[in-house]
C-alpha cells in the first residue's frame, strides 16, 4: 500500500535535477517591488510612531499648562482675598502688626480646635451612652415579652 511518499533515491534524483537545471525563476522586478513595499511599510510605521509621540507630548504640555494656570489662579485668589488694611498697617508698629497677626492666627486655630473638640465630645457621649441605651432596649424588650404572652 503506497502512501504517496517518494523514496530516498527519488528525492536525491529530484535534488540533483533541480541543481543542474534551474526551475522557474522569479521575475526580475519582484525583488525591487518587495524592497519598495518594505520601505513604505517602515516609513508608515515611523510616521505613526512620530505622531503618537507628538500626541503624547501635546497631552503632557496641556496638563502642564492646566497645572500652571490653576497655580497662578490660586495665587491671585489668595492675593486678592487676603485681609490687608493699608491704613492700619501705616499706623501700626511692627510689634503691633505681629501681635495682631498672631492673635488672628490663634483665634482661627482656637475656632478649629473648638469645632474638633465639639465633634469629639459628641462621639464620646454617644459611645458612653451606648451601654445605657442597650440596657433601656433590653428592659423594653422584657416589658413587651409578657404582654405578647398574655
Amino acid at each position: 500500500m503506497e502512501q504517496g511518499y517518494i523514496t530516498d533515491q527519488e528525492l536525491l534524483n529530484l535534488i540533483e535535477d533541480v541543481e543542474e537545471h534551474a526551475m522557474l525563476k522569479a521575475p526580475g522586478y519582484l525583488k525591487q517591488q518587495m524592497l519598495q513595499e518594505i520601505r513604505q511599510m517602515e516609513q508608515s510605521q515611523k510616521t505613526t510612531a512620530v505622531k503618537n509621540v507628538r500626541h503624547h507630548i501635546r497631552k503632557q504640555m496641556i496638563l502642564y499648562e492646566i497645572k500652571t494656570i490653576s497655580g497662578i489662579a490660586a495665587a491671585l485668589i489668595i492675593l486678592f482675598l487676603m485681609p490687608i488694611s493699608a491704613q492700619n498697617q501705616q499706623n501700626m508698629t511692627k510689634e503691633e502688626y505681629y501681635a495682631q497677626q498672631e492673635q488672628s492666627a490663634t483665634s482661627g486655630l482656637n475656632k478649629v480646635t473648638e469645632g474638633i473638640m465639639e465633634h469629639v465630645n459628641i462621639i464620646t457621649d454617644r459611645v458612653w451612652n451606648l451601654p445605657k441605651k442597650q440596657d433601656v432596649l433590653e428592659n423594653d424588650n422584657q416589658k413587651q415579652g409578657p404582654m405578647k404572652e398574655e
